[in-house]
């Protein structure tokens, strides 16, 4: 089964690959803009994402190899929470988007952060396609690995009830951290309607902001007792993972200018807002891993 998983994977990702090859090299192909790839932060960025993306495939057969278990933990844990985030939510955005295109028409429909107007619509059902098979093999390759390697060794997946309580400041915090990410979130919702930038991403933000904080509250709270440490475990680590590096993206994306994004200034608190959600979701992860579990 995880062989299987392997190799869609990999083959989930020859599509972007070869799109990102071909315009490393000059070519057009897919673009309403013939230039719209052309200068230095386009060829890094280009490159870059294309590194992501083979560092991906690399996962997803190591990660089914018994070599997996040898790789550092950390140089697991690191990319693959950057493509827990972006893949899993992907996999969120996509019926997200998929509503909105069937409640908004064209006339309506407003501007967003990363404009679409540079590069042709094939371009997205193909590459987005590949990210959601992507998404799924790869998913489940690094759930299975960190089962076997982390969860089940760690004790987290007993039933809330038997753990020991967390002391009452620890809970206070990781609360109030908890529901700030979801203000984060939602400010960032807000602002970004009112600059006529509201688009799917603000809305899979919130809803994974949600989702994380859920988990990571009931891990702090011991609460519902009948529920499994595991499955907090990971409500609150993909939601965060979503919710960081979408956040750090946008932040990157309305800092640079590029064919990625509209020509008008970017207002400052929604850039701050993205800073400050990726950061959230990052600073998400550290404390669940501190509720970790003790017996009573």
């Amino acid at each position: 089964m995880r062989v299987v998983l392997a190799a869609l994977a990999v083959l989930a990702t020859l599509p972007y690959v070869g799109l990102k090859l071909l315009w490393l090299t000059g070519s057009t192909v897919g673009l309403n803009d013939p230039d719209a790839m052309s200068g230095g932060a386009m060829g890094a960025a280009n490159a870059i994402t294309l590194l992501m993306e083979l560092t991906a495939a690399a996962l997803a057969v190591a990660l089914v190899l018994e070599v997996g278990r040898r790789i550092p933990g950390w140089l697991v844990q690191v990319p693959m929470f950057v493509g827990t985030g972006l893949l899993g939510g992907i996999l969120v955005l996509l019926p997200i988007e998929g509503i909105r295109t069937v409640l908004t028409s064209p006339s309506t429909e407003q501007t967003t952060a990363a404009g679409d107007t540079a590069i042709q619509g094939w371009v997205f059902a193909m590459v987005y396609g590949g990210f959601a098979v992507l998404g799924v093999s790869l998913l489940a390759i690094f759930g299975l690995h960190s089962w076997d390697r982390w969860i089940r060794p760690g004790g987290w997946t007993t039933r809330l009830s038997t753990w020991a309580p967390v002391t009452p400041r620890q809970r206070g915090l990781t609360i109030a951290h908890a529901l700030g990410m979801v203000a984060i979130c939602l400010t960032e919702l807000v602002v970004a309607a009112r600059a006529d930038l509201l688009g799917s991403h603000g809305i899979m933000a919130v809803l994974m902001a949600v989702v994380s904080s859920a988990g990571l509250i009931a891990l702090a709270l011991r609460t519902p007792g009948s529920l499994r440490g595991s499955t907090a475990l990971v409500m609150a680590y993909v939601g965060a993972a979503a919710v960081a590096a979408w956040g750090l993206y946008f932040f990157v994306v309305m800092l640079i200018p590029s064919p990625l994004r509209t020509t008008d200034p970017m207002p400052t608190a929604l850039i701050t807002l993205e800073f400050l959600r990726g950061l959230s979701g990052v600073i998400t992860v550290v404390v669940a891993a501190r509720l970790r579990p003790a017996s009573r």
